[in-house]
């Protein structure tokens, strides 16, 4: 099979333009609230290369000659570098976020409201349409103040909280389970099945994981104007004994934040701390939170993990896609 890509800019096939001038397309995907990011490098070896506008939309796929290609997503240049010696037009692009409002800055209070009704109102406010898992549909939140933050930037927070990821993709706003396999819609992805012939490379980091038993979380008592602790435990330490209890230095603005948050940053704690990077034959159908099961590797690499970055990279030496991916976060039995 033969490694091919299909290239539009603001809806014109520039393909064939282009084909013999790519010396890399790389993309990444990465989980979280971190950007997907689109990177062109062409040869300018007769300065002939149009240079782009910034802003213009661009949507690329790869895949192989036999199978047909697959979409990888729209994005917008975002900056244009050119060098000389070697001569070359190298364009960096990002997917879309939603408006430009998206990261201005605002001050106002959320107050008695589900994380469904939060979302969706700032999903309507930038066009797009809100993705929120069914888990977080009826978890109601206190009370939260955005001040002086973006919607961007209160999102990114608010998903901290709650063990949750929220960013905007291909027209929606997503709110889903960190970690968990999940599509913006909510469905449980299929784990794309990676062989051992496959594998370029591996390498697998192993840490300690902590051992913790319980989250100290802080919040101000509005009544009182005093601060109140919220111990969030793990219920196997019953069993299998008291380990070391985390101290959150944050001081929530209710009780029931405060123990979201404790819950989240306990599950963090107990999830594994071991991370696998592996490069393979160019796979288009694995990207950022996908789950992931290794065959014919030695243990403890073999079996399932959740993507966490993707990068795949296109050019003369043909189609590659590196994979960092580690442990599924649990969720912490808790009282």
């Amino acid at each position: 099979m033969k490694p091919k890509f299909k290239l539009e800019a603001q809806g014109v096939d520039i393909t064939g333009q282009i084909s013999d001038r790519v010396l890399q397309i790389r993309i990444n995907d990465a989980a979280g609230q971190k950007s997907d990011t689109l990177d062109i490098t062409l040869d300018d070896r007769d300065n002939l290369v149009d240079i782009p506008k910034a802003k213009a939309e661009l949507k690329i796929s790869v895949g192989y000659d036999d199978d047909g290609l697959t979409d990888m997503g729209t994005y917008f240049i975002d900056e244009v570098e050119i060098t000389d010696n070697p001569a070359t037009v190298k364009i960096r692009a990002k997917a879309s976020g939603g408006s430009d409002s998206f990261k201005v800055t605002k001050t106002r209070a959320w107050h008695d409201l589900t994380i469904q009704e939060i979302v969706s109102t700032i999903a309507s406010e930038h066009g797009l349409v809100p993705a929120v898992h069914s888990s977080y549909f009826e978890k109601k939140v206190a009370h939260i103040d955005q001040e002086n933050e973006s919607d961007a930037h209160f999102l990114t927070r608010l998903a901290k909280l709650y063990g949750a990821t929220s960013k905007p993709a291909q027209g929606r706003l997503i709110f889903i389970p960190e970690g968990s396999g999940l599509s913006a819609t909510g469905q449980a992805l299929p784990a794309s099945i990676i062989k051992k012939d496959e594998i370029l490379t591996l390498k697998a980091s192993i840490k300690d994981r902590g051992n913790y038993s319980g989250v100290i979380t802080r919040f101000r008592n509005k009544e009182t104007n005093l601060e109140e602790e919220v111990e969030v435990k793990d219920l196997w330490s019953a069993l299998l004994g008291e380990g070391p209890v985390f101290r959150d230095k944050k001081v929530y603005s209710s009780k029931d934040m405060a123990e979201a948050a404790g819950k989240s940053k306990l599950k963090q704690l107990q999830s594994g701390a071991v991370t696998i990077d592996l490069t393979i034959v160019g796979r288009p159908d694995i990207f950022a939170e996908k789950p992931v099961t290794l065959q014919g590797v030695r243990s403890p690499m073999d079996g399932n993990w959740i993507t966490k970055t993707v990068t795949h990279t296109f050019g003369p030496g043909g189609y590659r896609t590196k994979v960092q991916c580690g442990n599924k976060p649990t969720e912490a039995a808790t009282a």
